[in-house]
C-alpha cells in the first residue's frame, strides 16, 4: 500500500522561520522525513479574522455602482441616501459598510467583454442562472458557500428562505450583468488581510449593481422570489 503523505507546518521560535515537514512517496530508494523552509515567514502573533467581525460581503474601492439615473459612482464615495439600480428597480442606500478582507475569504475577479473587471470578496452572492436539466432557474450564487452561510447564520447576509447556490470555480457560470447574461469564470487573487472593502445596504430590492454585475444586499424572499433579470429594462428612473 502506498505511503500517504503526512504534511504538517511547524513554526520555529528561535529563528522565526516556518518549515514544512512531509513524508516523501515511496520509491526505489525508500523514504525519509524531509524538512524544507517555506518561502515566506509567518507571524508569531495570533491571527485575527478581520473580515468576520460582524460585517458582510464587499467590493474593492473604485468599483463603479450603477445609479438610478444611469450614471456610475465609486462605492467608497457613498454616504447614504443615494438612489441606485437594483435587481428589480430602484433602491435607496441606507448604510455603507467599510470592512477588511480577513483570512477566511479571498478576492475574485469577474470579467465581462469590453469592460473593466469586478473585484469582490468570494462569498458575495451574485445573481446567476442555472440551466442544468433543461430548465433555467435564476437565483443567488456564491463562490465561498461556507463563509456566505456563516454570514447568513448571524444575520449579515441574504435572509432568503433558499440558500445561495455553491458556484463552481473551475468552469464558467452564467452571471447577470448590465449587458445581458455572461458566462464568467472567477480569477482568484491573494491580497493582504487588511485590504479595505466596501458594501452598500439598500432599503428595497435586496441588491445593487457593481462593476456591471448584480450583487446581493441582504436580500429577502420579497426582494427576489419570482424575479427574472432583464438587462434591457435598465432605464433611468
Amino acid at each position: 500500500m502506498a505511503v500517504q503523505q503526512q504534511i504538517s507546518a511547524q513554526s520555529g521560535v528561535a529563528q522565526q522561520e516556518t518549515f514544512i515537514r512531509y513524508r516523501a512517496p515511496m520509491d526505489a530508494s525508500g523514504w525519509e522525513i524531509t524538512r524544507e523552509p517555506v518561502q515566506r515567514r509567518m507571524t508569531q502573533s495570533p491571527i485575527i479574522n478581520l473580515g468576520s467581525g460582524g460585517h458582510g460581503s464587499c467590493v474593492l474601492a473604485g468599483t463603479p455602482i450603477l445609479m438610478a439615473d444611469g450614471s456610475t459612482r465609486s462605492i467608497e464615495t457613498f454616504v447614504g441616501g443615494e438612489k441606485v439600480r437594483t435587481l428589480s428597480g430602484v433602491g435607496t442606500v441606507t448604510a455603507v459598510e467599510r470592512v477588511k478582507l480577513g483570512v477566511t475569504r479571498r478576492i475574485i475577479e469577474l470579467a465581462r467583454p469590453n469592460a473593466e473587471s469586478l473585484f469582490l470578496s468570494d462569498e458575495h452572492a451574485l445573481w446567476t442562472r442555472n440551466e442544468a436539466g433543461g430548465a433555467a432557474q435564476e437565483w443567488w450564487g456564491t463562490y465561498n458557500f461556507s463563509h456566505w452561510f456563516w454570514e447568513k447564520s448571524i444575520g449579515i447576509a441574504s435572509q432568503t428562505t433558499r440558500d445561495a447556490h455553491a458556484l463552481r470555480f473551475d468552469i464558467p457560470n452564467l452571471h447577470a450583468t448590465v449587458d445581458g447574461w455572461h458566462a464568467v469564470q472567477p480569477i482568484y487573487h491573494v491580497m493582504p488581510i487588511d485590504t479595505p472593502l466596501f458594501d452598500l445596504i439598500v432599503d428595497v430590492g435586496g441588491s445593487y449593481i457593481a462593476g456591471g454585475f448584480v450583487l446581493s444586499s441582504r436580500a429577502t424572499d420579497a426582494d427576489c422570489e419570482g424575479v427574472s433579470w432583464k438587462a434591457g429594462e435598465l432605464v433611468a428612473a
